[in-house]
């Protein structure tokens, strides 16, 4: 038997709000293995908004065990991970890595965090954004394309670390 999803829209019913604004004013997809419930392996995520196009990828709100293998992950491979994130090409496209920063790190991981920083993150992602004219530009398809390839191998040093038990 196939999985039947209920499909629901974001949009707010405004036939009776003084607020005629809808509750969802993007589109938006997330291609990911693990399929669109799951946030917290690597995938690359894009929405198409009024004012243009924006296109993540990365880790987002992985689970507690998730989080501490990344970070111990992370802390083994400082010089893979800097190396990453230093391409010139990838901070051209995304500039740097994002993410809410906890305020507490196990004892054992706070050396490292001195060498990197990033170990405090909770997420680990990065954006990168393009004006609303490639919206419907020839050229969408190659960008979006274009940014996960630059997006590669930050995915995989994740995949890998999430794949640590």
């Amino acid at each position: 038997n196939p999985k039947i999803e209920k499909h629901t829209t974001n949009l707010r019913d405004t036939r009776f709000s003084k607020d005629k604004t809808p509750y969802k004013e993007h589109v938006s997809a997330l291609v990911s293995p693990y399929g669109r419930k799951d946030h917290s392996h690597p995938g690359f995520y894009f929405e198409i908004l009024g004012s243009g196009l924006r296109m993540y990828s990365g880790v987002y709100e992985p689970e507690p065990a998730q989080l501490k293998n990344i970070r111990y992950y992370l802390a083994g491979h400082l010089a893979e991970f800097k190396a990453v994130y230093s391409d010139p090409v990838f901070e051209k496209r995304f500039g740097s890595l994002l993410g809410e920063k906890s305020k507490v790190l196990p004892a054992d991981l706070k050396a490292a965090a001195m060498e990197e920083p990033q170990l405090y993150n909770k997420n680990f992602y990065v954006v990168c954004e393009r004006p609303k004219s490639l919206i419907t530009d020839a050229g969408l398809l190659k960008e979006l394309v274009q940014c996960w390839l630059d997006a590669r191998r930050l995915n995989a040093f994740f995949e890998k670390a999430l794949k640590e038990t």
